[in-house]
């Protein structure tokens, strides 16, 4: 379907640039693996200063508290203290005064009672007041050594806590080191990773624009290599010399459903994808898939020989684990002669029907064609040789489709992706695989393929299919439709009845997308000149000079969208009618040279029978 690469130093540029890339890539990786275990390293220190500094201001809030109840027991020490110096001397003076009225005070205040009852009560007042005066005195004296022994345990605790507060405190210090240490760490790599994404955006944006110039440079030059070096196309139809011929056409493919040139015209000038895919599928309707998908694709460069980027298992198709693979181990599969598989270079030897290679993260490669692919390696021999069948996710294998440029507009490739998804979905079903990585099917080239745009593509457009009347289209596309779409059972024969187009979101279509952009250069194509004796000779067997004589001309039978049915060879005797695909597979051969080349069936000759469009 895409117009096939060719070398040239714009392609030995983009191969450079994409390496660039690759290694710009890896050292991100490198440095989001290091960032991510520095900024893991900085929440720990940020965990184990906030517990530090946790810790430290409850020891400061008890040191604080004790503090505090070390000044109100001084305050209470203080009051007791003061009480206790009144009462002695108060206690002082009585004495003091006792002494100096002596016993005889004393004895005149006991005997100066008038009767025996008063001397008694004297007796019991005096008696009382020594006592009271006695207890005051021992009270003061235990409440004075309680607080005593009190303040001593709080300084003793006091004391206790400054070795440790001085320890916290060093430690939060420490602490807050390290923090900015890592902090400046941080900051470095993402300096680093700055630098290097500003490096890997200059590389993508030049590698984006060689890969445009390249995929104008391919298409040209997969024509010019087969007609001859210096060959061009002109805007019209050469007119030859007398006696020759030219043949000339538009387009490149079988020109039914979508055009992959019209598509990248029409999001040129902004139309969006849906939009696109409804110029290409009459009455179809945007719907959505019911769950994701994983699609089998064969891998047909993909050898014997397989490598896990990362740790992976061996595993039969009934999900049990046969071995382990270390990262970067080469696993060699081979066919045993009843068809099972055998591999090596695990943790043992293995033998099964289906071998599975299964990595636990990244991709693995196929050494025969040296890509990568995402999900699993399915190692089969049931088909009589070993088949290699990587089941990815419907979604990453759309992003390693390698069907347009991923320069082209996004429009057109979200275009091109909600068709490649929907005939991925249709092909779902059946035999070891689904589809295979060839033109046969669809370009597959793996995670190598995958770019910004492409991804950004998928995304968009995720989970997204083509439907008519409810159900899944065959969303068939080709590289370009040379200004008007095929009719799907006109070419092929599914079901056409000479005057309906089957199935209906397959009739064609004009398309004048298809051939407004420069960057389509096999919009118009045509041979080198030959004579007619020359074609004659390049025909063989095809034409039929026992019945139809020497040839004189052609002349064409066309459909609805112009392409050529039937060629009518005219003869000197006779006209011999002969099937397009006939004509062309025979002039498209060895049998006639490399400047003799047909990439459609929307043809005609100069000079001819019969006028035809030319847009």
């Amino acid at each position: 379907m895409p117009v096939p690469a060719a070398a040239d130093t714009t392609a030995q540029q983009l191969q450079q640039l994409q390496q660039q890339e690759a290694s710009q890539r890896a050292s991100l990786a490198q440095l989001a693996q290091e960032q991510a275990s520095a900024r893991g390293i900085l929440a720990a220190l940020r965990a184990d200063l906030a517990g530090k500094n946790a810790d430290l201001a409850a020891i400061q809030a008890q040191a604080e508290a004790l503090d505090q109840e070390l000044q109100a027991q001084t305050v209470q020490e203080n009051a007791i203290a003061a009480d206790h110096d009144r009462h002695v001397e108060a206690f002082s003076a009585q004495v003091r005064d006792l002494y100096k009225s002596g016993p005889v005070s004393t004895l005149l205040f006991l005997f100066g009672a008038s009767t025996f009852s008063d001397l008694v009560d004297r007796i019991v007042t005096a008696t009382e007041v020594a006592r009271k005066v006695q207890d005051q005195a021992r009270q003061l004296r235990a409440e004075h050594d309680s607080l005593d022994s009190d303040r001593r345990k709080t300084a003793e605790l006091q004391a206790s806590l400054t070795p440790l507060l001085d320890q916290l405190a060093q430690a939060q210090a420490a602490a807050q080191a390290a923090f900015a240490s890592q902090s400046a760490a941080v900051s470095q790599l993402e300096s680093s990773q700055r630098a290097t994404l500003r490096g890997l955006i200059g590389i993508q944006r030049r590698e984006a624009q060689l890969e445009k110039a390249l995929a104008a440079e391919q298409a040209a030059a997969a024509a010019a290599a087969r007609k001859g070096a210096g060959a061009s196309y002109g805007s019209s139809c050469p007119t030859p010399a007398a006696g020759y011929v030219v043949f000339c056409g538009h387009g490149f493919g079988h020109g039914i459903g979508m055009s992959q040139y019209g598509a990248y015209a029409m999001a040129s000038r902004g139309v969006g994808w849906q939009q696109i895919l409804g110029q290409y599928y009459s009455g179809a309707t945007v719907g959505a898939l019911p769950e994701p998908q994983t699609v089998r694709i064969l891998l047909t460069g993909a050898g014997s020989a397989l490598v896990p980027q990362s740790a992976a298992t061996l595993k039969d198709d009934k999900d049990n684990v046969l071995a382990t693979v270390a990262a970067g181990a080469t696993v060699q599969f081979s066919r045993q002669a009843n068809g099972q598989i055998s591999a090596t270079g695990g943790s043992a030897p293995v033998v099964a029907s289906v071998v599975r290679l299964v990595p636990a993260a990244s991709t693995f490669q196929a050494r025969g064609s040296g890509r990568h692919y995402r999900g699993e390696a399915w190692v089969d021999g049931s088909g009589g040789s070993l088949e290699v069948v990587n089941h990815v996710d419907l979604e990453l294998y759309l992003q390693g489709l390698g069907e347009v440029p991923s320069s082209w507009p996004l429009g057109a490739i979200e275009a091109q992706v909600a068709a490649a998804r929907t005939y991925a979905a249709v092909h779902l079903g059946g035999g070891t695989y689904d589809m295979d990585d060839t033109t046969n099917y669809q370009v597959y080239l793996g995670a190598d393929r995958e770019k910004p745009s492409q991804d950004q593509a998928v995304s968009a457009t995720r989970g997204s299919v083509i439907e008519y009347q409810g159900t899944l289209i065959d969303a068939v596309y080709s590289s370009s439709d040379g200004g008007h779409t095929e009719c799907a059972s006109a070419a092929w024969g599914s079901g056409a009845d000479g005057s309906q187009c089957s199935p209906s979101y397959l009739r064609g279509v004009l398309d004048n997308y298809d051939v407004s952009t420069s960057s389509n250069s096999l919009r118009t194509w045509y041979s080198k000149p030959h004579t007619v004796a020359d074609y004659q000779g390049y025909l063989g067997a095809v034409y039929n000079s026992a019945t139809c004589g020497a040839l004189q001309g052609f002349d064409f039978t066309r459909d609805a969208s112009d392409r050529v049915k039937t060629v009518k060879l005219i003869g000197s005797t006779g006209v011999c009618t002969v099937s397009v695909s006939l004509f062309k597979n025979q002039l498209n051969s060895p049998a006639a040279p490399p400047d003799v080349e047909f990439y459609s069936d929307l043809f005609g000759a100069s000079p001819g029978h019969g006028a035809w469009p030319y847009w």
